[in-house]
């Protein structure tokens, strides 16, 4: 049985920027870092409903680097599986 994976609040951050900004599909950004694509709708909703999505946006400095590192990490993970 495979372990459920927890990601950061920064990851989350990164995932749902990347589709605002960016323009990004929700099934292209999905598959960018290997989760589902309505993980990242489910993320939206909740960055909404807390009512800090457009702050957290605003002052994540660090989230494109965890990004990029959580990228590597699942395109890493989805080789070795192979």
């Amino acid at each position: 049985m495979d372990k459920r994976r927890n990601f950061s609040r920064e990851f989350k951050l990164a995932a749902v920027k990347k589709v605002i900004e960016q323009g990004l599909s929700y099934a292209a950004v999905a598959r960018d870092l290997g989760v589902g694509a309505n993980l990242i709708r489910n993320w939206k909703k909740t960055f909404e409903a807390e009512g800090t999505f457009d702050t957290e946006i605003a002052s994540s400095s660090s989230v494109e680097a965890e990004l990029k590192r959580l990228t590597n990490v699942a395109r890493v993970a989805s080789h070795q599986s192979c």
